[in-house]
């Protein structure tokens, strides 16, 4: 990657590894799971959700590691039953891990004299 970023004249590449797990693990109502109906109605599974994600921040000149930001979320559901939709609780962590990244990712950029040439490259270009 970094070196099609340096074909295509850009000066930093940005790469995000974003990646969630979802962990369910039964709690002491899992004994009435043999009766069918109560499996749908009662509340047996404990449910778990870690969001992460890490940012690089490269130069394609020479490699240099300018930044890395990792950011992660752990999100405890509770008890939930059987159909339980992690999804919503997976947005809602995608959006605050986004949003720290962003911050700490515009404060990285933003670091240094205001046009100022980046390391390794002549000002005059």
């Amino acid at each position: 990657l970094r070196l099609l970023a340096a074909r295509a004249q850009a000066d930093v590449v940005v790469i995000f590894d974003y990646g969630h797990r979802v962990e369910t693990s039964p709690n002491g109502w899992v004994a009435l799971t043999p009766l069918l109906l109560p499996t749908f109605f009662v509340p047996f599974l404990d449910k778990k959700i870690e969001s992460y994600l890490d940012t690089y921040v490269i130069d394609t000149r020479n490699g240099f590691l300018y930044a890395h930001i990792a950011s992660d979320e752990k999100t405890p559901l509770g008890s939930t039953r059987i159909y339980h939709d992690a999804e919503p609780a997976l947005q809602a962590d995608w959006q605050k891990i986004l949003g720290a990244t962003r911050q700490r990712l515009a404060a990285i950029t933003s670091q240094g004299p205001a046009g100022a040439a980046p390391p390794g490259r002549p000002a005059g270009e």
